[in-house]
């Protein structure tokens, strides 16, 4: 499957979207058969990450082996699927990401880049 499906605004199915992912280097989320291209973290949003780990690793969550993830892919649903800036795991839902499992974060942190506009920040949300 060819990365020119962006550009189409082709639905896709579960597979397709899969597929596809495995054959591209892009970031990609899907939502309910829709693809879009996601820009990865710039270099200066890397302070705020490096700050909010270093804060993290102080909680009691980290403790009890709870982790805040970098752009790991979340499936939210059946049919959507995100990957945001950072994903909060406890230590049981790490084990069932390793069995193949899908568990949802109980929270995630976006952080807003000068190129998100108001429209793909509420679609995100």
């Amino acid at each position: 499957m060819d990365t020119a499906v962006l550009e189409q605004k082709q639905t896709l199915s579960v597979e397709e979207f899969l597929m596809l992912q495995s054959q591209t280097e892009k970031a990609l989320e899907y939502n309910n058969g829709e693809v879009f291209e996601i820009h990865g973290m710039k270099n200066t949003e890397r302070i705020i990450v490096d700050n909010l780990l270093r804060k993290f690793i102080n909680t009691n969550a980290y403790q009890n082996r709870c982790s805040l993830l970098p752009e790991t892919d979340c499936w939210l649903t059946e049919k959507q699927m995100r990957r945001p800036d950072l994903a909060f795991f406890s230590k049981e839902q790490i084990l069932e990401s390793s069995e193949g499992k899908h568990p949802i974060p109980e929270f995630i942190i976006e952080i807003l880049s000068g190129y998100d506009n108001a429209n793909y920040i509420e679609n995100k949300v």
